[in-house]
């Protein structure tokens, strides 16, 4: 395999980088830079890959400007872009949500954040790499009518590439979290007898359920106080309802705001007696301890990049970085699921 020069728009802390070298191997892939607004993102992202020798930008619009669905085609700005942007092999975007989200307004286009992927398409343009994998929410797929993502796809075949679109959970390819994220892939080159053939997902004996990845001592500081404790497992209030599940072997996505500490419908919490319990395989249950089923904690910053797919090393390196649990979990929440990547990658290269 030629090495694959890379491009990582939107990087957060680099759950594209890291599945994309456990897809490829590190020696078979150039990252030749990255992109993000987030300093405590990038704070992570750099630390880690010791990205010193690489094209360090921070808000992509510095590059490309200001755009709008009206105005983001004129040939000064590719001519600008392709001066400023080194030649690539692949793209990777995972562009902002909020535009697009079931949680947000869902502006789509008349949402400046929904307006950056044209930042990305002015990118493909001016440098034509022969391959992009782009993530998002699932919204993505039905807003304005499907105005939008039927938008997105004529204009990224009006520039010549092949293009398939795949819905995928999180919770298929190996960590346990349900989390639906849309991914469009483009090739210059003909995806032939892969179309429509989904990325492989994770074998059975290979997946690890929520009660793999929590730890079985932690500051007390994650626990529930008996006050908080009766919000947190309420089931809502007024018109809102919504069964308090704790305790999940897949666990709910996790969000950008899980610091703040929802319901337990909407974030993920866990008793000592499910922790401290022992796992059936064959049943794919816990069989809970006798003593602390009172005892109810949210997930740590640890255990949430753990949901996300990344390794000890990397935990390690982000704990080391001295950020706050409150920025860690917003990082973690903010980030694609590594195990995803890793498989979408193999299904494109191989």
């Amino acid at each position: 395999m030629d090495k694959i020069r890379a491009l990582d728009l939107f990087s957060g802390i680099g759950g594209f980088r890291q599945g994309l070298n456990d897809a490829l191997g590190v020696s078979n892939i150039e990252w030749i830079g990255r992109s993000d607004i987030d300093k405590y993102a990038n704070k992570v992202y750099d630390s880690y890959f010791k990205t010193s020798n690489e094209l360090l930008l921070n808000d992509i619009t510095d590059v490309t400007g200001n755009l709008s669905p009206k105005n983001f085609n004129n040939k000064k700005t590719i001519s600008d872009i392709s001066s400023k942007i080194p030649d690539i092999d692949l793209l990777t975007a995972g562009f902002p949500c909020q535009a697009f989200s079931s949680l947000g307004k869902r502006q789509g286009f008349s949402d400046p954040r929904g307006t950056l992927f044209f930042a990305i398409y002015l990118l493909l343009k001016s440098k034509m790499p022969k391959n992009f994998i782009l993530e998002n929410v699932r919204g993505l797929l039905t807003i304005d009518n499907k105005n939008t993502i039927n938008t997105m796809k004529r204009l990224l075949k009006e520039l010549g590439y092949n293009i398939e679109i795949f819905l995928l959970n999180a919770a298929e390819y190996g960590v346990p979290q349900n989390r639906r994220r849309v991914f469009i892939i483009g090739s210059t080159i003909p995806f032939n007898n892969k179309k429509h053939d989904f990325p492989k997902k994770t074998l059975k004996r290979k997946f690890k359920t929520s009660w793999h990845l929590l730890e079985k001592n932690v500051d007390d500081k994650y626990y529930l106080s008996e006050k908080i404790k009766k919000t947190i497992l309420s089931e809502g209030s007024g018109g809102y309802r919504y069964k308090a599940d704790y305790n999940l072997l897949i666990g709910r996505p996790l969000t950008y705001t899980m610091h703040k500490m929802h319901r337990a419908s909407q974030d993920n919490y866990y008793s000592d007696s499910f922790i401290n319990g022992k796992y059936d395989k064959v049943a794919n249950k816990v069989i809970e301890s006798n003593s602390g089923k009172n005892r109810i904690r949210r997930i740590t910053p640890s255990e949430a990049l753990r949901f996300q797919g990344f390794n000890e090393r990397f935990i390690k390196n982000a704990l080391n970085t001295g950020l706050s649990d409150t920025r860690l979990y917003m990082l973690a929440g903010n980030s694609v699921p590594t195990t995803v990547i890793k498989s979408v990658g193999k299904w494109l290269y191989f």
